[in-house]
């Protein structure tokens, strides 16, 4: 399974999703990537990863949104663990600003259910 890449133009991040894929696909997936040993672990049914690695001979940083089953619900939780590495440094999160999250959110999630 190859990840869905989505280029975000707004905050300029790099981000891939595996929706319904095993632990061994996303840690094959980034290794070959980005030269980058993920820690594995069995029991977990989704993860959020910043990955920091070379790809053809310069640094980038990533963000990876992996399910191991295709539930949306589990995808959303991934989301929002992206929406705040994202956001995090940048935007307080407020009664003003709280948009911003949701439409990021909303992006990132329309975006992973996408048929591909």
């Amino acid at each position: 399974m190859k990840p869905k890449y989505i280029r975000e133009e707004v905050y300029r991040e790099n981000i891939y999703i595996l929706y319904g894929s095993s632990s061994k696909v996303l840690e094959a997936a980034i290794k070959e990537m980005f030269g980058v040993e993920v820690p594995s672990n069995p029991s977990y049914d989704g993860r959020c990863l910043e990955i920091a690695g070379k790809q053809k001979g310069r640094l980038v940083r990533s963000i990876w949104i992996w399910t191991r089953y295709r539930d949306p619900a589990a995808l959303a939780h991934e989301c929002l663990h992206a929406v705040e590495y994202i956001l995090q440094n940048r935007i307080s999160f407020t009664d003003v600003t709280v948009e911003a999250y949701c439409y990021l959110l909303e992006m990132l999630v329309r975006r992973g259910l996408e048929k591909d």
